[in-house]
């Protein structure tokens, strides 16, 4: 008999940790400070401090540069990133050469 069969939920499985997960935990331990006081100082509500900490959410890129700030830089926004997201280089904007106006 499955839990779904016994009227019970399942959840979800909880993604892996990444290292801004892990630092902020530790900046947050460490100083002394409540997830709801981060939330606070970082525009986000306590339970999504919890959810970032936790590993089960990241938070977005505009959030993660809060952080950053926040911290002084002890979590870097990148920190966020999985290896395989850091892996992918960074491509530069295309650019149309440029033309010869002088040419008729």
């Amino acid at each position: 008999m499955q839990a779904s069969d016994r009227g019970m939920t399942t959840t979800t499985p909880i993604l892996r940790a990444t290292e801004g997960a892990k630092k902020l935990r530790r900046f947050l331990e460490k100083n002394g400070i409540t997830r709801r006081a981060a939330g606070l100082a970082v525009g986000a509500t306590n339970p999504t401090v919890c959810d970032w900490v936790g590993g089960k959410k990241r938070p977005r890129e505009s959030k993660r540069v809060d952080i950053e700030t926040w911290t002084g830089g002890e979590v870097p926004a990148s920190s966020w990133l999985t290896k395989d997201e850091r892996k992918v280089r960074t491509v530069a904007p295309f650019r149309a050469p440029a033309t010869d106006r002088g040419a008729a």
